[in-house]
């Protein structure tokens, strides 16, 4: 008898259609003749591209001594070639039946590899391609368009959303992944004071992924909002002082690194574009260019402008 493929596997192909779907629809505009796509440096396409290679359902432009030739990941490592010791721009993705048969051969996805693919779905088809196509993000019932249907059907079956009649409604276990790309509104994490203390003291002590475990059995969040909390709360020990020696005699801290403010106009506008493009590392890098502040100072002035951002409409590339 053979094996069926699990509900969570069958997900998983069924994203990975809509991925390269939506990534088509969005970037074909510059497509070559072959039909290699360029990501446009944009992390929501860039990261979509680059897992789908990683599955083995895409295909990218590689130098070659002969040329640039189009590889799989597979035909890439059977080259002697190492993913991850080059960065690639052009992508060419497989006709549907392809990329849904590549995914169900691929075998069960480990948990962090389908959390990466359920994410890059949902950002890319609820926020890019032509308007009026993105798949629906509110929390209320809506009635997705007849592209959707088999990824729907899919999402339901696993528990992500459910059907209200003819419509279809997400349900708390895709919260996560709705709040970190800023679809939705994070709840706030609540600790008591006891066991702040206890939070804080791992934190002193290096212990980030220990903290960011206490807290999400504590609070009832996520792993990533509980993450995001371990940072804020080491900035604020940071500010008063509280971890500053332990810090200070690792190296890890830099106080002759000047502090961000304000930036200017010019500059504000451009980080503020990169936000809303949901481009992080390329703002970070701009303020760190700008300011000469540090890493932790620079990613948490973008993690601010993000938060305070999540509402405002999204920036799509148009044509």
């Amino acid at each position: 008898m053979i094996d069926q493929p699990s509900a969570r596997l069958r997900l998983a192909a069924e994203l990975a259609v809509g991925l390269a779907r939506r990534l088509w629809m969005t970037l074909h505009y510059d497509a070559t003749d072959a039909g290699f796509c360029w990501h446009q440096a944009q992390n929501p396409f860039e990261d979509g591209c680059y897992l789908l290679w990683e599955l083995g359902v895409a295909s990218t432009l590689v130098a070659t001594e002969s040329g640039y030739q189009g590889m799989t990941r597979q035909q890439y490592v059977d080259a002697k070639r190492h993913p991850g010791e080059e960065t690639f721009a052009m992508y060419k993705f497989f006709p549907a039946p392809e990329t849904r048969a590549g995914v169900l051969a691929y075998g069960e996805l480990p948990d962090a590899l389908f959390e990466r693919l359920l994410a890059a779905y949902v950002d890319n088809a609820c926020d890019y391609g032509p308007d009026g196509t993105q798949l629906c993000a509110d929390r209320e019932p809506f009635k997705p368009t007849v592209e959707f249907e088999r990824e729907i059907g899919a999402l339901v079956e696993c528990g992500y959303a459910e059907r209200c009649g003819d419509m279809v409604k997400w349900t708390d276990k895709i919260a996560s992944v709705m709040q970190v790309a800023n679809f939705w509104e994070a709840p706030a994490v609540v600790i008591p004071d006891e066991a702040q203390a206890q939070v804080e003291d791992l934190i002193r002590s290096g212990q980030r992924l220990a903290a960011a475990i206490a807290i999400r059995h504590i609070a009832k969040v996520g792993i990533t909002q509980a993450q995001a909390h371990v940072d804020e709360l080491e900035r604020a020990l940071q500010r008063t002082d509280k971890i500053a020696p332990v810090m200070r005699a690792e190296h890890c801290w830099d106080d002759s690194r000047p502090q961000i403010k304000t930036l200017p106009h010019d500059v504000q506008e451009r980080v503020n574009i990169l936000v809303q493009d949901r481009n992080p590392i390329a703002a970070i890098a701009l303020v760190r260019a700008e300011t000469g502040a540090g890493l932790v100072e620079c990613k948490a002035y973008v993690d601010d402008l993000a938060r305070k951002s999540h509402r405002m409409p999204p920036h799509r590339p148009r044509r």
